[in-house]
């Protein structure tokens, strides 16, 4: 009987691994992950160099890991499989109270807290001469360093806070000197106190999160009196079934969506504003066709952009109004539209953007603000490259 059994079970492992072999040789390869809203890898090309350094070993794993037939389906097993295990997390995704996921490392160092820094360090004087040389052509500068949904939903995790603490108080000291707006205790409060400013599923702050980022950055350039009250704001929910991509990678499938929400000012019409990128130009600042997608985070000016403007054509101030340079990652998308009821607005990405004094001269911009959150602040030396 044992034989038995035996002889079925070799027979299926190797009947199934034989179909997604057949299945793996048939697909064709995707470029993109709706699902991980992010690229996938694709065969790379056999070189001799990539071969000795073992780039191209690390390529073909990461091939093998993201071409491989019903990915998805997979990656939801194992987060089933890991909570059964009472891991508490999948994929360095940790599943919290509430409904709450959250990546518990930095991507670039494979998912834990550790941080160069070095590499961290080498930003700061490099802000600090870029806001001495915005100040000296009479330009306003701020900065603000979102933090990552663990260091804001605490409350929500069994983990520990001591190595996220000691990074934020490493960051504030390294900004002593430099226009920083602090908002992660400000957060931090709001979540704790029931507020919706953290998404559930993403790793970015609500539209609500985005207007609190929005107070702070109007009482830092000393505009607090312009602050437009929440009062004063239509909320709409834009969707209901919102996924983001801590979703996506946790595999936790269960998981409720979030709601998404997009802020109209009552006194105004949007139509008055034109958000412009590579891709359109559309009145307003939310693209909608992004609501049919994953990816509905990209409704907020339309998504990530190498240039983005938003200019106000008509109505009251139209063409008199103090411009502004949002230098931002995609922490930035969500903030632009209640910055742009005061500036117009020119926004960059601050990967591969350098030359920050430049193109605020350029753009004869009045403010500088740049958003850049904290997994990318520990990860890339883009601002200690500025100037």
């Amino acid at each position: 009987m044992n034989r038995k059994a035996n002889i079925i079970t070799t027979v299926v492992f190797v009947g199934i691994i034989f179909c997604l072999s057949f299945m793996f040789l048939l697909k064709e390869d995707e470029t993109f992950s709706e699902q991980e809203n992010r690229r996938l890898q694709t065969i790379p090309e056999l070189k001799w160099d990539s071969l000795i350094s073992g780039k191209y070993s690390e390529e073909i794993n990461k091939y093998f890991a993201d071409q491989f037939p019903l990915r998805d389906f997979f990656v939801g097993v194992k987060g089933i499989s890991e909570l059964t295990l009472q891991k508490g997390e999948n994929n360095n995704v940790l599943l919290g109270q509430d409904g709450f996921l959250a990546v518990r490392g930095f991507t670039a160092y494979g998912g834990i807290d550790y941080y160069n820094k070095d590499l961290v360090s080498a930003h700061f004087p490099a802000v600090k001469k870029l806001q001495e040389t915005l100040e000296d052509k009479g330009k306003d500068f701020a900065i603000i360093i979102p933090p990552r949904t663990i260091e804001v939903a605490s409350s929500k995790f069994d983990y520990p806070e001591n190595s996220a603490e000691q990074l934020l108080s490493f960051i504030k000291e390294g900004f002593k000197d430099v226009d920083y707006i602090d908002i992660q205790p400000l957060l931090k409060e709001k979540l704790d106190n029931g507020e919706y400013v953290y998404y559930k599923t993403d790793h970015h702050y609500t539209s609500l999160g985005a207007y609190y980022v929005y107070r702070e950055v109007m009482r830092e350039f000393g505009l607090e009196d312009s602050t437009i009250p929440p009062e004063d704001f239509d909320i709409e929910l834009a969707s209901d079934s919102f996924y983001g991509t801590t979703w996506s990678k946790g595999g936790f499938k269960f998981v409720s969506p979030d709601s998404m929400q997009f802020w109209h000012y009552k006194y105004g019409d949007e139509n008055d504003y034109t958000t412009k990128n590579y891709a359109k130009s559309f009145g307003g600042f939310y693209d909608r066709s992004f609501l049919k997608k994953k990816d509905k985070y990209s409704a907020f000016i339309g998504g990530n952009s190498s240039l983005t403007t938003i200019t106000k054509t008509s109505g009251e101030n139209a063409g008199n109004r103090p411009r502004l340079l949002l230098v931002k990652d995609s922490f930035g998308l969500s903030l632009a539209p209640f910055l742009a009821l005061h500036f117009d607005l020119e926004i960059v990405n601050t990967e591969g953007t350098t030359n920050i004094s430049e193109m605020a001269e350029e753009k004869e911009c009045d403010y500088v603000l740049i958003v850049y959150n904290t997994d990318n602040f520990v990860s890339t030396r883009d601002l200690s490259l500025v100037r």
